[in-house]
């Protein structure tokens, strides 16, 4: 292990990429489905046979030592603003042909769906039951305004 890697933590960093690259083959594919912004965060949204495990990334924060070293947080927190970056793109599209409010706070509403969603993760680990991931899921998407 040592031959490629300097330590534990260049080990956890390689891990925390490795993670990350495969949510956004996940995550641009779930965006990517469906005809309309709704559809679209839908299938983000959508529980997956982990939710009772929460995010792998997420649940890293957890962590006061990975929150303590900014190395081992920077992969994570990348990740975060990539993935906000892509619901803003969907938002940003639903604006541009009329699905949404051209008024919408876009950036605003991508950080709340990220939130709500990491949230949700919480709130199905510590009830063991999907149930709270999909009132949050519906309740998400209560705040997708049509025009």
């Amino acid at each position: 292990m040592y031959h490629h890697f300097r330590g534990k933590a260049d080990l956890a960093i390689a891990a925390e990429h490795r993670m990350a690259d495969e949510l956004k083959d996940q995550i641009q594919q779930r965006l990517q489905s469906g005809s309309t912004v709704r559809d679209r965060i839908a299938a983000f949204l959508t529980v997956d046979e982990n939710v009772l495990r929460g995010c792998r990334l997420g649940r890293l924060v957890q962590d006061s030592a990975v929150v303590a070293d900014p190395a081992l947080l920077e992969p994570i927190s990348t990740m975060f603003t990539w993935i906000q970056d892509q619901i803003r793109e969907v938002l940003a599209d639903g604006k541009a042909h009329g699905e949404l409010a051209t008024d919408l706070d876009i950036d605003a509403l991508a950080t709340t769906i990220l939130a709500l969603r990491q949230g949700a993760y919480v709130l199905a680990r510590g009830a063991q039951s999907e149930d709270p991931f999909r009132r949050a899921t519906i309740g998400s998407l209560q705040l997708i305004p049509g025009r």
